[in-house]
């Protein structure tokens, strides 16, 4: 949900994050070395045409993103996905 964090603990090999926002879902494949933590911001974005139907109806369709971040931590953050090995 909105604003929500997660923390996953995963054995190091091959894996698929995946987000889904009812209108777009993206998915990023990834490897997962032994005692690395991964970082990633999950959000979803409106594109130029879409407030309109956002005004209009309410809803409309979003764009889905997975961007890396660094490994700092950082307290308040909303929307992080963690993934430890």
């Amino acid at each position: 949900m909105y604003g929500d964090s997660l923390a996953l603990d995963v054995p190091p090999g091959a894996h698929v994050l995946g987000v889904d926002n009812t209108w777009n879902r993206k998915d990023l494949a990834l490897e997962v070395q032994p005692g690395r933590d991964l970082r990633f911001l999950t959000k979803s974005s409106a594109g130029k045409f879409v407030w309109f139907l956002l005004g209009f109806f309410g809803a409309g369709p979003m764009h889905v993103s997975i961007e890396p971040l660094p490994l700092a931590p950082t307290d308040g953050e909303s929307g992080i996905v963690t993934i430890r090995s």
